[in-house]
């Protein structure tokens, strides 16, 4: 039996987030940025601890004027990842914006934090503790990844299905 689940994916423009969709649902990288509008739905099954999980995987549009539109969206997912770019620090510092907005709507669901844009060492801004007071202080889960090389992407989103399928044990 297939369990069908909608997560999203959230942050500012520019983060990575429809790249990371594609590196994980397509196993693709494209350097070309093309402003997601509004959002887009992407299925993609795969085994989570021997159940088939079915994700409708939601790559929302980052611009604040659209707050209404992500937030209508937000309805019902049950599960989301917070992603910011580490090359641009001021992305980190929104955070909190996206997780209260995912709770306000849902409540506690699965949230894991994603530091995209890893393959660029030499413009990195944010350092690993810079993520603490986001991730391991109010206790949601982070990893950097990269969508251009694919590091980390694929073992997040098995994370993020794992919590999404076993909600207790987080």
């Amino acid at each position: 039996m297939t369990v069908i689940k909608k997560m999203a994916l959230l942050g500012d423009p520019a983060v990575g987030k429809t790249s990371l969709v594609q590196r994980f649902v397509f196993d693709m990288f494209d350097d070309r940025y093309i402003t997601t509008i509004g959002a887009k739905v992407i299925k993609k099954e795969m085994v989570v601890d021997g159940s088939e999980l079915k994700l409708m995987i939601w790559d929302l549009l980052g611009q604040d004027t659209f707050d209404h539109l992500v937030s209508s969206t937000l309805k019902g997912v049950e599960g989301a990842f917070i992603v910011f770019d580490l090359t641009r620090k001021n992305t980190l510092e929104r955070i909190p914006k996206f997780l209260s907005m995912v709770e306000g709507i849902n409540g506690d669901v699965p949230l894991i934090v994603l530091g995209n844009k890893k393959d660029m060492e030499s413009d990195i801004e944010v350092r690993e503790e810079d993520t603490h007071k986001y991730t391991v202080d109010i206790g949601n889960p982070y990893y950097a990844t990269s969508a251009k090389t694919g590091e980390n992407v694929e073992l997040a989103f098995k994370e993020l299905g794992k919590m999404i399928l076993n909600p207790d044990e987080e």
